[in-house]
Formats: C-alpha cells, sequence, structure tokens
C-alpha cells in the first residue's frame, strides 16, 4: 500500500469514529459540550477532507503522472505567476495593509 492509501484509510476512520460520537449523543445539544455552529463545522471538514482525499485517491490511480522534477516546475510557475498577478491586480489598498 502507498502513502495517499495510508491516509485514506486513517481519514475514513476518524470519520467512522466521529459518527460513533454522533451515535454516542443522540440527544445533541443536551449531551454534547459543543454548540450546533461547532458540530456542524466538526462534520463538514471531516466530509470535506474526507472528499478530497478521496478524489486524490481516485486521480492517482487513474493518472500517470510524471516525475517529481516537472511537477515541481509546473507548481513554482503557477506559483509565481499567481503571486505577480496578484501583485499587479491588488489596489494599493490592500498592498499597504499587509494584507
Amino acid at each position: 500500500m502507498n502513502s495517499i492509501s495510508w491516509i485514506f484509510i486513517g481519514c475514513l476512520i476518524t470519520y467512522i469514529i466521529l459518527i460513533c460520537i454522533g451515535l454516542r449523543f443522540p440527544k445533541g445539544a443536551e449531551d454534547w459540550p459543543f454548540d450546533r455552529a461547532a458540530t456542524l463545522y466538526m462534520f463538514i471538514t471531516m466530509s470535506a477532507t474526507l472528499l478530497v482525499i478521496t478524489l486524490l485517491w481516485y486521480v492517482s490511480t487513474i493518472i500517470q503522472w510524471p516525475d517529481i522534477n516537472t511537477m515541481m516546475s509546473y507548481v513554482l510557475l503557477i506559483g509565481f505567476i499567481l503571486l505577480i498577478v496578484i501583485g499587479l491586480f491588488a489596489s494599493s489598498d490592500v498592498r499597504s495593509r499587509g494584507v
């Protein structure tokens, strides 16, 4: 098994643990120490993480990726271009605040 499979299995186990916690506190706000917004945030975050990792795993099985040097060259090039575009089109107010 490769590392993405272990990450996928770990996220799936964490998700199952969260579901078991949800079943442990069926009354919701009466037993659960967090409010509804925090609980919803945890559920959405875990679901999105699991979805992204599942999609990455699926894509890695069907696509033959180039070597790491080529990928890093593309990533650095795209990052550099994005920094230049943000620097050119960001308003002066944003640049002066440091945001």
